[in-house]
Parts: C-alpha cells; sequence; structure tokens
C-alpha cells in the first residue's frame, strides 16, 4: 500500500500523466478536424447544389454530383 503512494508522486507516474493529458488534447484535436472538414464539405456540396440551380438545373433532394462535371 505504500508503495502504491510512492509511486503516485514518483516523476515517472506525473509524466506519464501529462504523456495522457496530451493525448486526450490531440484526440480532441483531431476530432474537431474531423468534424471541421465535413462541415466545409456539407458547404461545398450546397454552394454546388446552388449554383447548379442558379445556372436552371432543378434541384434534387438527393443529388449524386458527377466528378467530371
Amino acid at each position: 500500500m505504500i508503495t502504491h503512494f510512492l509511486k503516485l508522486g514518483s516523476s515517472r507516474e506525473l509524466l506519464e500523466q501529462e504523456r495522457l493529458r496530451h493525448e486526450n488534447e490531440l484526440l480532441k484535436v483531431k476530432r474537431e478536424a474531423i468534424e471541421s472538414q465535413q462541415r466545409i464539405e456539407e458547404l461545398y456540396t450546397n454552394a454546388i447544389k446552388h449554383m447548379r440551380a442558379y445556372q436552371g438545373h432543378p434541384i434534387a433532394e438527393k443529388e449524386e454530383f458527377d466528378q467530371n462535371a
């Protein structure tokens, strides 16, 4: 039991806790980047859809965009 509390105060344990905090922060940043990328893709899709509507093409609910168009 005493060794348990000694380990909690050791520099190795403190470094390990700091590493875990940094890993959690990195995962949070990665998640936010993925969410941001999804939002950007949604904005591009909507922009293309509205540009086509402006050109006179009807707006479809689930329109598949051609890569060559």
